[in-house]
């Protein structure tokens, strides 16, 4: 069971989470039923589910001993209960989501012809939302301006909305509700597009035109968006008086965004100093990080994510700030969850020995990244890779270039985003390696393209690391 996809559901459950399914069980299941059964065993082993405890013969020996075949027994039971837990999270996400309970709502009472009873919930829906409406827009962000024109769009197609002469509403509010969701959503997915490897490249589409029209259109309801745009005009005119105003602008105003939106401001905000490219740029985005850390918008719950973890010593390398980051990982370090807290250590310890050039303290550490993660286990080797070339251990490197590249030809698991940044690195380090030792004129000669590449690639790892190599070549 150790994989099963039911135990790795209950696992992200938190205890009052575990205490409210075992009630939605006892609410459809006898005591004596297969799923409750199950669940009484689970519940014990709750939060560590150790290997032992969960194997499938032993659980199958000790929950359905007495049944005729106690593998089947627990194989049907697993089953059912995992359909149960996924009814479950869903009942959750709507308790999180009133207004989504609400269209679901006035939905069934439309199927069901309870027209009188459809107009008269849909007219306390109005209210109640018009003076929820800055909190929700804050919990919710775009998904809630969605919500507000679907709610109109339901008013104004009930069949008999004429008959009951109710206050419908005008075909400008409906406009009106459509745009504040349609410029608020492209606004933040050309964002995306521009500040992440996530989409596939198309040569057909001007985005940058794209991010132009929506930064240049009127302010819109959404607290969020009015700040937005001000980021797209950052990343089109790299201004850094820009850039100024608008983190000044997000210290103030922070507690306007929910905490998906404060990660995304934050994401952006660093696309913005790698575009503008200068000190002062990553300066102010180091700022922006211990804002961030001084105000705990970087957990998610109780957690901080391996990604955010790693950005955060990437940039405290960058700007050589090493007691800082040293300070940083030690700290924070127990705020990573556990199955992740080993390997990220271990791999922010190894970034900040070569930021001190203490290459064979990053060497140690780098051997001891375990390699679960196709990704961990790729970067690890191109940090090694990065040890080898200032140690001048060119055997090693050689060697290490072609086994990264099989592993990288080989493997499936890579979105193609990351492994053409991967590759890049990997072909980067190669070309530079041949200048300096091996001093081939012709791989020389394309020195300024690979920079040119280089840059134009938002999914290199180690970009800035590379870049000093190359320029330490003249």
């Amino acid at each position: 069971m150790k994989n099963s996809q039911l135990l790795i559901r209950l696992k992200t459950l938190s205890k009052k989470e575990i205490r409210g399914f075992d009630k939605f069980l006892k609410s459809i299941y006898t005591d004596k039923s297969q799923p409750r059964l199950l669940y009484n065993y689970l519940k014990t082993q709750y939060p560590s589910f150790p290997d032992e405890k969960i194997d499938k013969k032993y659980v199958a020996k000790k929950v359905f001993r007495e049944a005729k075949n106690p593998v089947n027994s627990l194989s049907d039971a697993q089953s059912m209960l995992l359909k149960d837990l996924k009814n479950f999270m869903i009942q959750k996400q709507l308790e999180k989501n009133s207004s989504l309970k609400d269209l679901l709502w006035l939905d069934s009472l439309k199927e069901r012809r309870l027209d009188k009873l459809f107009f008269s919930e849909i007219k306390k829906i109005k209210k109640e939302w018009k003076e929820t409406a800055p909190q929700k827009k804050k919990q919710f962000g775009i998904r809630y301006l969605y919500n507000e024109y679907e709610l109109e769009v339901m008013h104004i197609t009930h069949p008999e909305a004429s008959f009951f002469k109710a206050k419908r509403p005008t075909f400008k509010t409906l406009i009106e509700r459509l745009e504040n969701y349609t410029i608020a959503a492209k606004l933040y997915w050309v964002l995306c597009a521009y500040t992440s490897g996530h989409f596939v490249k198309d040569d057909s589409f001007d985005l940058e035109k794209e991010m132009r029209k929506y930064a240049l259109a009127k302010p819109y309801s959404l607290p969020q968006t009015q700040l937005l745009q001000e980021i797209v005009e950052i990343l089109l005119d790299t201004k850094m008086e820009d850039y100024q105003k608008a983190k000044q602008s997000f210290f103030e105003r922070f507690a306007l965004y929910n905490h998906d939106q404060q990660m995304d401001l934050i994401s952006f905000f660093t696309a913005c100093s790698y575009r503008i490219g200068t000190k002062e740029a990553f300066q102010e985005l180091f700022n922006i990080n211990e804002f961030a850390i001084k105000k705990k918008l970087i957990l998610e719950g109780d957690y901080v994510v391996p990604k955010v973890f790693i950005n955060i010593v990437n940039l405290g390398c960058r700007l050589k700030k090493i007691s800082w980051t040293e300070k940083f990982i030690k700290d924070r370090s127990e705020d990573l969850k556990e199955e992740h807290r080993e390997n990220t250590t271990l791999f922010c310890e190894a970034n900040l020995a070569i930021s001190d050039k203490k290459f064979d303290v990053a060497m140690l550490k780098l051997i001891k990244v375990i390699d679960d993660n196709v990704f961990w286990s790729a970067l690890a080797k191109c940090m090694l890779l990065q040890c080898y070339y200032e140690l001048k251990e060119t055997d090693a490197l050689g060697y290490l270039i072609d086994a990264c590249k099989q592993f990288l030809n080989r493997n499936k698991q890579f979105a193609e985003p990351q492994k053409e940044g991967l590759r890049l690195f990997v072909k980067s380090i190669e070309k530079i390696y041949k200048i300096r030792y091996l001093n081939i004129p012709k791989i020389r000669e394309s020195k300024e393209n690979l920079i040119k590449d280089i840059k134009n690639n938002p999914s290199i790892p180690f970009k800035s690391w590379l870049l000093e190599k190359l320029d330490e070549l003249k």
